[in-house]
């Protein structure tokens, strides 16, 4: 399996269930802006309320997975 060293990015949302009042998003993204992106192909709808990065990390992926992440690039 091939490993990359990507970016953990979480963002936290405006919740779409009126009990909470934020989701939280992970993401593994080659950059930070990608992860945004996806966010908002994901689900148009939503409001960001913050972006966190926590780090560049070493991860495993299968081969479909490896290939998307760098077709975003």
């Amino acid at each position: 399996m091939p490993k990359a060293r990507v970016h953990n990015v979480v963002i936290f949302a405006k919740s779409d269930k009126p009990q909470f009042k934020a989701s939280a998003h992970s993401y593994y993204v080659a950059k930070k802006v990608h992860a945004v992106d996806r966010f908002q192909k994901e689900f148009p709808e939503r409001t960001i309320l913050k972006v966190a990065d926590l780090g560049i990390m070493e991860v495993e992926f299968s081969g479909e997975e490896y290939r998307a992440l760098y077709q975003d690039t």
